[in-house]
């Protein structure tokens, strides 16, 4: 099969968007979207609901310092979720399973 076959991008304002068609079947979920605090929380929250029991959230535009708000509000989701910064990247990681 074409592999590409599997990637299946989506385009849409994320407070909006039905994502529950693709709840608990998502092995990869790359977020770069809005910053503002509203999005973030929705995209973080649609991501973890679609995530497969083995699936990865990687974040873009993650510094890890305080000001930011996708930092911000990723170092507050750290308290209840094991993610990882990826060295020297503005990337930030969570594996389920």
């Amino acid at each position: 099969y074409d592999k590409l076959e599997v990637v299946n991008q989506l385009y849409g304002d994320s407070l909006y968007f039905d994502f529950s068609p693709y709840y608990g079947k998502m092995d990869l979920i790359f977020i770069d979207g809005n910053h503002n605090l509203p999005f973030i929380e929705s995209d973080a929250k649609n991501a973890f609901l679609m995530l497969n029991k083995n699936g990865i959230i990687i974040w873009h535009d993650y510094y890890g310092i305080p000001g930011k708000q996708v930092s911000d509000y990723l170092i507050k989701l750290s308290n209840d979720y094991t993610i990882f910064r990826i060295k020297d990247t503005s990337f930030a990681v969570y594996r389920r399973g």
